[in-house]
């Protein structure tokens, strides 16, 4: 269960990281 989650946690990390990633490229464009 905990190797489980942590994959969940991991996968919802890189969503995030790729979403903030984003949001700066539309700020400086």
């Amino acid at each position: 269960d905990e190797l489980l989650l942590g994959g969940e946690i991991q996968e919802t990390s890189k969503k995030n990281v790729l979403k903030a990633i984003a949001a700066q490229d539309l700020l400086q464009e």
